[in-house]
């Protein structure tokens, strides 16, 4: 059980990290969502467990991770370089920084602990439900926008009239006659 819930706690604080680092970086990223951030935590815990089939594993997915959330950034999340290199810092370092902080609240006891694992990420996935669920109130300033329909004038359905062909055919105009040498020069020539 305790397993479940460290997988569970994992997960969710992973992509809580992610989605906060982009969210720090550029606030108004159109493309931070957080079930894209839970997708890739996934993805990211399945990847750390296959450091033990490969040897020298833990460099090679230390490696392989930091240029695969850079690219992910930069390709994905479309921050440029800076940015996507502070995120990066952001994603790996926080964990540090947070990760102490949990276990001295946690201590020795075993609720503290359940509650961590099991509490905490519940907390933020119904955070998140009902942020993603909840509707604006009535009574805001701004008002609410709306699109109104124009009437519209019913088209003829009748076939135009087809022009009729002129009667003369159109032709090129006649031709200029040829200057001669003997004549007074003219505009045109």
């Amino acid at each position: 059980m305790l397993l479940v819930g460290i997988l569970y706690f994992a997960l969710v604080f992973s992509a809580t990290i992610l989605w906060g680092s982009i969210y720090v970086v550029e606030r108004n990223n159109p493309y931070n969502k957080f079930a894209m951030a839970l997708f890739l935590s996934a993805g990211n815990i399945a990847l750390s467990f296959m450091t033990r089939l490969i040897p020298g594993g833990d460099v090679i997915y230390l490696v392989g991770a930091l240029v695969l959330l850079l690219r992910l950034l930069m390709l994905f999340y479309q921050l440029d370089i800076l940015r996507a290199l502070l995120a990066a810092g952001l994603t790996i370092g926080a964990p540090y920084v947070i990760g102490p902080k949990l276990g001295e609240w946690v201590g020795f006891s075993m609720t503290r602990l359940y509650i961590l694992f099991f509490g905490f990420p519940t907390a933020i996935l119904i955070s998140w439900i009902a942020l993603r669920m909840r509707t604006p109130k009535t009574d805001s300033p701004i008002p609410e926008a709306r699109v109104e329909k124009l009437a519209r004038k019913r088209a003829d359905t009748a076939p135009a009239a087809v022009p009729a062909k002129p009667s003369v055919p159109v032709v090129a105009p006649a031709p200029q006659p040829a200057h001669r040498a003997d004549s007074e020069p003219t505009m045109l020539t």
